[in-house]
């Protein structure tokens, strides 16, 4: 698609379905590494796992938002497997 986040990391909550499953394809096709946070793990696994299939670099974390040490975790996990979040 494009290459406008080429090189940027950015974290979507909620990333897994709808708006935001929605909207880390379309970060990811734009270049950007994603890091994918929902309470739904399964469906977390499997956009992140349709990125990558796309030939796309997405992890994704299990964490409810509401919970500051699972954000916490989550973004430490997100930093430590694709870099330093950029967007």
């Amino acid at each position: 698609m494009g290459t406008r986040l080429a090189g940027k990391v950015a974290i979507i909550s909620g990333g897994a379905t709808g708006m935001g499953g929605a909207a880390s394809e379309l970060f990811a096709a734009e270049g950007a590494k994603v890091a994918i946070i929902d309470r739904n793990g399964e469906a977390a696994a499997a956009t992140a796992a349709t990125i990558r299939a796309r030939g796309h670099l997405a992890e994704h974390f299990v964490a409810d938002v509401s919970d500051e040490a699972q954000v916490e975790a989550a973004v430490k996990g997100a930093i430590e497997k694709l870099g330093p979040v950029t967007v």
